[in-house]
């Protein structure tokens, strides 16, 4: 059948109306808070900066390659800007001469 708590209400009532068990409710989740808050926050803000460290895992999976790609595009344009200008160098070295050296020093 149950005990006395379960058949009736008493304990309810006394929770509700009793100033003597709101007090000790009101301590017990006041101590309740103030050793749950902390943790809360922490959390709270744990949770955040593991949601950005993820963040900017997926976006160097998914964009880093493509960066990887257009620098490694940009590098080779430049090497190859660099060689044509040394090859333009030498057809000039090799019409010119030494006066292109004397020019130099001038």
């Amino acid at each position: 059948m149950g005990n006395t708590l379960q058949r009736n209400r008493f304990w309810w009532y006394r929770s509700l109306y009793d100033d003597y068990m709101l007090r000790e409710f009101r301590v017990s989740f006041g101590i309740a808070g103030v050793i749950f808050l902390p943790f809360y926050w922490w959390g709270v803000h744990l949770n955040r900066e593991i949601e950005v460290n993820v963040a900017h895992k997926n976006y160097k999976i998914d964009y880093l390659p493509r960066r990887n790609r257009l620098t490694h595009s940009l590098l080779f344009e430049q090497f190859e800007m660099n060689v044509e200008r040394w090859q333009d160098l030498e057809e000039e070295f090799k019409q010119r001469g030494e006066e292109m050296l004397a020019e130099l020093d001038e």
